[in-house]
């Protein structure tokens, strides 16, 4: 049964998702209440300009005299959500293969193995935490940077530098896969 464990370890390790190019962000005002969360499609000298889902013009706008901070990246529990949502998954997936099914005597793959309905129960409820622990790993990995504007015009101009930078980075890997 550690084989298993073992084996869907390295399988969800060996995942990889594409990279997200646009660059998500939270804003809070100067009082730490969030004012809008999403990706941003620009910046001006004196706003920020967010994408809104569905539509092709730019919607919303905020002025950098309103803004208080800015956090790039989900929080970090985001991970452990989508983390716990790829172990269900898996985890239903794999009750729903070892439901009514006899067990695996023949040593399958190769010898490697011999797995029974138990142990596959067993394997596919453990996946949920697993998923979270992993979220929770990676999610302490991720960087957020924080940036305090508080209506600060070269503290605003800092932060356009970085999204510009950024920016040009994504451009540039988009067109290398291209």
């Amino acid at each position: 049964m550690k084989k298993l464990f073992v084996l869907f370890f390295l399988i969800a390790c060996c995942l990889q998702l594409n990279a997200q190019t646009k660059l998500f962000i939270r804003v809070y005002d100067r009082f730490g209440n969030k004012i809008k969360n999403g990706n941003i499609v620009g910046t001006t000298d004196s706003s920020l300009l967010f994408d809104v889902k569905g539509r092709d013009s730019v919607a919303f706008q905020i002025a950098y005299t309103k803004i208080g901070t800015i956090k790039t990246k989900h929080t970090r529990g985001h991970n452990v959500i989508i983390g716990t949502a790829i172990g269900a998954g898996f985890g239903i997936v794999g009750l729903l293969v070892s439901s009514g099914g006899a067990d695996d005597t023949s040593g399958g793959w190769g010898g490697l193995f011999t797995i029974t309905t138990q142990d596959k129960q067993v394997a596919s409820i453990a996946l949920i935490p697993l998923g979270a622990g992993i979220g929770f790993i990676t999610g302490m990995r991720k960087k957020i940077d924080t940036f305090e504007i508080n209506g600060n015009l070269e503290k605003w101009k800092a932060f356009q530098l970085y999204y510009q930078n950024k920016d040009a980075k994504n451009k540039g890997a988009e067109e290398a896969t291209k």
